[in-house]
């Protein structure tokens, strides 16, 4: 998503679904506001909306980045089985490499 320019349709859709508008292209001065009692929403509102916008969308990058450093759940279930219930399988070394790769990977892909 472009973040220097603001998408004033997306935040017109983000924030106003089931009022009647119409926007012919993703500029203030597209939007046509149909709603006869209550005034078109301003610039600034739609600017905060948009500040709203990209942080939910950098907070979904954050997600699917961990996501694919993680090791896969099987990993950690089979780490922990084996750990707890086989008490010969993984070592306390074992299981702090993987919490050091857990810590690795939230250090990489800050929330914010």
């Amino acid at each position: 998503m472009d973040t220097t320019i603001v998408r004033y349709d997306l935040c017109m859709h983000h924030a106003h679904a089931g009022k009647q508008y119409g926007c012919r292209g993703s500029m203030y001065s597209d939007i046509n506001w149909l709603e006869p009692d209550e005034p078109k929403p301003t610039v600034e509102e739609l600017n905060a909306i948009w500040e709203e916008i990209k942080e939910a969308e950098a907070l979904k990058e954050v997600h699917m980045n961990r996501q694919m450093a993680y090791p896969l759940p099987t990993e950690l279930i089979v780490a922990m089985w084996e750990k707890l219930v086989e008490q010969d399988g993984l070592t306390s070394d074992s299981i702090a490499e993987i919490q050091a790769l857990r810590q690795a990977v939230k250090a990489d892909f800050p929330k914010t």
